[in-house]
């Protein structure tokens, strides 16, 4: 409601209710709607208690070595409306986001820095890059978000009894502002990430 009401973008939501939807089913939704940014939002949990904090993560690269490897397909005919054929070239679901993982490793950078701004603790270490499987058939820029450790007692009440949603909402407002205007380059993660 925060992002449509205050920039007027559109915003889908994979569900609405306590219902389990698969990753694909996900991913699909945002593909099939050309969504502009994806961010998987989640709560975290630990065998350690005392483990809190928020975490942004995105898709690693190197897990997908491979399937990028192998991604050398031929184009494939498809029927044109009015008759005829048109080669298309496919992607394979699984390495959707590969072509994304540098943008939406910058967005994870850019939004860790404006929920450390809003003074909200963060899971050392708060950026990071991942095997995923909720983005990995995304293909936009994606971020996965990981609100805070339920088995965490501070952070279970600062999700329920607390500012830090709203913080965290302005945050991921001035994360979509950025990205509106550009990732900046500065906001590019390092090679060796």
């Amino acid at each position: 409601a925060a992002i449509e009401g205050r920039i007027g973008l559109r915003v889908l939501l994979t569900r609405d209710t306590d219902e389990n939807v698969p990753p694909d089913k996900r991913a699909a939704l945002a593909d099939n709607n050309k969504a502009d940014l994806f961010i998987s939002r989640h709560a975290n949990a630990s065998v350690r208690p005392a483990v809190g904090g928020m975490q942004v993560l995105s898709l690693k690269l190197d897990d997908y070595a491979a399937q990028m490897d192998s991604t050398t397909t031929p184009d494939v005919p498809v029927a044109v409306l009015g008759g005829g054929t048109r080669a298309i070239e496919v992607l394979p679901w699984d390495t959707a986001q590969v072509g994304f993982t540098e943008e939406s490793s910058g967005i994870a950078t850019i939004l860790r820095r404006h929920l450390a701004e809003a003074g909200i603790p963060l899971f050392n270490p708060a950026t990071s890059r991942m095997p995923l499987r909720p983005l990995v058939g995304v293909s936009m820029p994606a971020v996965l978000v990981e609100l805070g450790f339920l088995t965490n007692t501070a952070d279970e009440q600062a999700l329920i009894a607390s500012d830090r949603p709203q913080r965290v909402i302005d945050a991921v407002l001035a994360t979509i502002g950025d990205v509106r205007r550009g990732v900046p380059a500065e906001a590019a993660p390092r090679p060796d990430r």
